[in-house]
């Protein structure tokens, strides 16, 4: 599954998405914070996914946590 996931950074933002779903996410980083916030959710469950909306949120979750201390 994880050759299905797309990063992408692009100055404060990582955007995560799950090839051939409609799952993405943009993370953004305030200028004064250190703290992610979540903008563009999906809107629901992907019946052409195989994983959940809310799996994907946290895997996503993870990813972008990960990306912003590296």
């Amino acid at each position: 599954m994880s050759k299905d996931i797309i990063i992408e950074i692009h100055g404060n933002n990582i955007v995560v998405g799950m090839a051939g779903t409609a799952y993405r996410v943009r993370y953004r980083r305030p200028n004064s914070g250190r703290q992610l916030v979540a903008h563009q959710l999906p809107k629901g469950d992907d019946p052409t996914a195989p994983i959940t909306c809310v799996q994907f949120m946290s895997l996503a979750w993870r990813i972008a946590t990960d990306k912003r201390a590296s």
